[in-house]
């Protein structure tokens, strides 16, 4: 038994990567983030999918007064999806064909090591695309060193990849 016990101990001192208590730096200890973004021709919609590490999201949600919200659990807020699609369309937007556009919040997920959550975002009523001009300063205003990765596949497969940073988190692409 206390073999046991010293084992326990020892996995909450020094724990492994994939073990729940470690630091959020132990996971990572850059701050990035992917948005993958496609135009769906057939049905005339934007369709983004937007990776945020879960620890850098809640530390961006709890600074805008959403506390203890446990994204991606059982015991996840009953309002936390409204905070999460709050603070999505403050820090991604949309300018298409010369004209602002809101997007809809599709959901989300957690992906499959649990460290972190996909969003999932549509913008309707896209035909004919020729011009989209984008923001992503996403946990931006948290970390002074994060980076967003921003790959577009436009129409006829035509594919463009973007990195943001703080102080350029801006860009356009023509078609």
């Amino acid at each position: 038994m206390k073999l046991f016990n010293l084992a326990l101990l020892l996995l909450f001192i020094f724990p492994g990567k994939n073990h729940p208590t470690v630091a959020p730096d132990v996971f990572h200890k850059y701050h990035i983030g992917k948005c993958l973004i496609d135009y769906n021709q057939r049905e005339k919609a934007i369709q983004v999918s937007q990776f945020i590490f879960l620890d850098d999201l809640e530390a961006a949600l709890r600074a805008q007064g959403a506390d203890k919200l446990f994204l991606c659990t059982e015991k996840e807020a009953e309002k936390a999806e409204t905070y999460l699609a709050r603070y999505l369309a403050q820090h991604l937007q949309f300018e298409v064909n010369g004209k602002a556009k809101s997007f809809v919040f599709i959901g989300k997920e957690s992906s499959e090591d649990l460290l972190g959550v996909w969003c999932y975002l549509e913008i309707t009523e896209v035909a004919p695309l020729k011009e989209v001009r984008f923001r992503n300063d996403l946990l931006m205003e948290i970390y002074d060193d994060q980076k967003n990765v921003i790959i577009f596949k436009g129409p006829n497969n035509k594919e463009a990849s973007f990195l943001f940073e703080k102080g350029k988190a801006e860009d356009k692409l023509a078609f």
